[in-house]
């Protein structure tokens, strides 16, 4: 029987909603496998359908529930609505970081951690070259030879880490690689100051000015930046109790003073070129000499950005030490939170004078052999050992990871037998074959940790020296340098020792005497 017009009318109507149905049926299906069943075996996404992505170099949406996130953030963020890392990428780009916070109902400086806690648990599904899950790399802190701080660590050829130092090295104006101390024979001697990035230990006998100088650069740490400072703060870990503050807040002043006549020496270098150039104008001076000078530059301002942490036992010793790893990263949040909030009111006239909160630029020990020295007889030397080889390595990480300059003051011991006469301090003050000698402490397996070894003595004249006995970039020599009222300072000609090989910096050249 052949079928007639009504029934291939009724069959046609019969067909089109089933295979639309079938259709829609296999666009959900494929919805559903390439948001809900990929993911679940590929957490880093690889394989998420984004018809609606034109730019490929964008980043690839997560799902938050895939991160390896904290209980407490995951459920936070699902609460207030966020589910993928888009929609906190979002966020920020409506309002900024406040935005963010004020949807999450958080403060700005728990804002930040959330931040930061999605984005590195981004980059370690992701890696940190776009995307490539293959890559090893994965970005926790960058340190001065332009590599990662990372739990395997890669290996880098000696040519890329001579490029990243070069320029580094370029870049040393907006950002410099070294704490000055005011002194320019030390500063010659390393090479413009105490270098970020590793650890240096000054060695000395008692009075010769080690916890001078580490208040010193306690306080030159605070030095802005267009005058050749790092406009930082400084950690001081006091173990002896010989941390001054008086003594700081003069330090401090001298080197208000400093800066100051610096910026009028400027203005009337300026003011003469307009002159012999015949455009001198009054109204431009004297706008020109306030920008020179920052308004919160002053001594009050330069104590605040020196923390200072009273030990009291080698306990309390080693749970300071490990703590600072969580401070310093809670000083850089606050660094950045105050940068959102200038941003949000720059059309305020009173926010221009606030005082800034600058990251930890420089860490200081004073001193790490007390509390070890001073424990009672009998003691575990292994464990002692053990905590000293834990707290080198620890403090050598945080100068890498963080980029800070880590100095460690070490007192001197006393030495039977025959030593090295490069970090020796006769006791005599003659000849360095005695049978006793001052040596630092601690022994030589913490000698082996520091990058840079100073050793600070008297000369036979009655001048402060600094001795470079060990650098990895360095060559030896010595230094002269005073305590003065300012601070350190460079010997006055007219305490200079006549003998002119003294004076010398070049370790090439033999000394005549021993000092």
């Amino acid at each position: 029987l052949h079928p007639t017009p009504k029934t291939n009318k009724t069959t046609i109507q019969c067909i089109i909603p089933c295979v639309y149905t079938s259709y829609i049926c296999f666009l959900l299906h494929l919805h559903i496998i390439s948001k809900y069943i990929l993911p679940s075996f590929y957490p880093q996404n690889l394989f998420i359908l984004n018809f609606n992505m034109t730019n490929n170099n964008t980043a690839v949406p997560m799902k938050l529930s895939n991160l390896p996130l904290r209980p407490s953030t995951l459920s936070l963020l699902l609460r207030r609505g966020f589910t993928t890392t888009m929609d906190i990428e979002q966020s920020k780009q409506d309002g900024g970081i406040s935005n963010f916070a004020a949807e999450v109902n958080c403060s700005i400086k728990d804002a930040f951690r959330i931040v930061r806690e999605v984005e590195e648990c981004q980059r370690r599904l992701l890696g940190d070259n776009g995307g490539d899950v293959n890559s090893s790399s994965s970005l926790q802190s960058k340190n001065k030879y332009g590599t990662t701080t990372t739990q395997s660590s890669n290996s880098m050829t000696a040519a890329a880490i001579l490029q990243n130092t070069s320029s580094s090295s370029a870049a040393s104006s907006s950002d410099p690689r070294h704490i000055i101390t005011f002194c320019r024979t030390i500063d010659s001697l390393l090479g413009g100051g105490f270098a970020r990035s590793e650890v240096t230990e000054l060695c000395g006998i008692p009075g010769i000015g080690k916890t001078q100088l580490g208040m010193q650069l306690c306080v030159d740490a605070r030095l802005p930046r267009i005058y050749g400072g790092v406009e930082g703060e400084a950690v001081y870990i006091d173990t002896e109790g010989s941390f001054s503050p008086e003594r700081c807040y003069t330090m401090a002043q001298a080197l208000v003073k400093h800066v100051q006549a610096s910026a009028a020496r400027r203005e009337q270098q300026r003011l003469m070129r307009q002159r012999q150039q015949q455009l001198t104008t009054t109204a431009t001076a004297a706008t020109t000499t306030k920008s020179l000078v920052p308004s919160w530059f002053n001594p009050n301002t330069i104590l605040n950005g020196i923390h200072v942490f009273r030990v009291h036992d080698e306990t309390s010793q080693t749970l300071t030490i490990k703590h600072l790893e969580q401070f310093i990263k809670g000083r850089q949040e606050d660094c950045l939170i105050q940068k959102e909030r200038q941003k949000q009111q720059q059309h305020q006239e009173g926010q221009m004078g606030e005082m800034p909160i600058a990251p930890i630029k420089i860490v200081i020990i004073d001193s790490i052999a007390f509390h070890y020295r001073s424990s009672i007889s009998g003691a575990d030397y292994k464990a002692r050992t053990r905590s000293l080889a834990e707290i080198s390595s620890f403090l050598s990480h945080l100068a890498t990871a963080f980029d800070i300059a880590v100095v460690v003051i070490n007192q001197m011991t006393t030495k039977v037998g025959s030593g090295s006469s490069a970090d020796v301090v006769s006791t005599s003050g003659g000849d360095l074959n005695d049978t006793t000698k001052l040596v630092p402490a601690l022994g030589e397996s913490w000698a082996h940790a520091t990058t840079t070894r100073l050793l600070l003595d008297f000369m036979p004249s009655g001048v402060r020296c600094c001795r470079l006995v060990k650098s990895p970039h360095k060559a030896a020599g010595t230094a002269l340098y005073d305590v003065t009222e300012n601070g350190i300072r460079d010997v006055p000609p007219s305490s200079l020792p006549r003998q002119r090989n003294d004076l010398t910096l070049d370790a090439s050249k033999r000394p005549r005497t021993n000092y």
